[in-house]
């Protein structure tokens, strides 16, 4: 996302992968120089069929939002559903107890508190290895996801080599 960021009778383009502020305050040598950004596109209809509501940013307006991660809650099933039990609540504290740190991130030289337990060969490949310890290993949440997405494109393409 860009923007730019007036200071002064200089502007300077701000660049940021997250939301950008709609006011910046710098301080220097104990001054407060007020720095406001451009406005934001204008907002736009939600793209749900018939709604009306003017939507600033990407995305659909608060109800419609909500109501789209329900549907996909329904269509997923709750986690004790999914198979994640007692007995996983159990095996997934003694894997935090034992790593504390996101293994990933320990082979790259970086620590990190491990945030979620991980099958490192997942559930829905060898769901008879749901309750292995081996098949465990604590991540962080940025690991944990790109982990994830590497699963889902090398098993998703074996599915798709085995069904064709």
């Amino acid at each position: 996302m860009r923007g730019l960021v007036r200071m002064g009778s200089r502007f300077l383009v701000y660049r940021s992968s997250v939301a950008i502020a709609r006011e910046i305050v710098l301080y220097t040598q104990g001054k407060s120089l007020g720095a406001i950004l451009m406005p934001h596109a204008a907002p736009h209809p939600c793209p749900a069929a018939g709604c009306a509501v003017l939507v600033q940013g990407p995305g659909r307006c608060t109800t419609h939002r909500a109501a789209a991660w329900q549907a996909g809650d329904d269509r997923r099933g709750s986690a004790r559903e999914r198979g994640y039990d007692t007995a996983w609540d159990h095996l997934r504290a003694q894997v935090r107890a034992e790593e504390p740190f996101c293994r990933m991130c320990d082979a790259e030289g970086r620590l990190t508190l491990t945030e979620m337990v991980d099958h490192i060969v997942p559930i829905s490949v060898r769901s008879d290895l749901r309750l292995v310890r081996s098949n465990l290993r604590g991540l962080c949440a940025r690991c944990h996801a790109v982990k994830g997405a590497e699963d889902q494109r090398k098993y998703n393409k074996a599915k798709e080599l085995a069904s064709a």
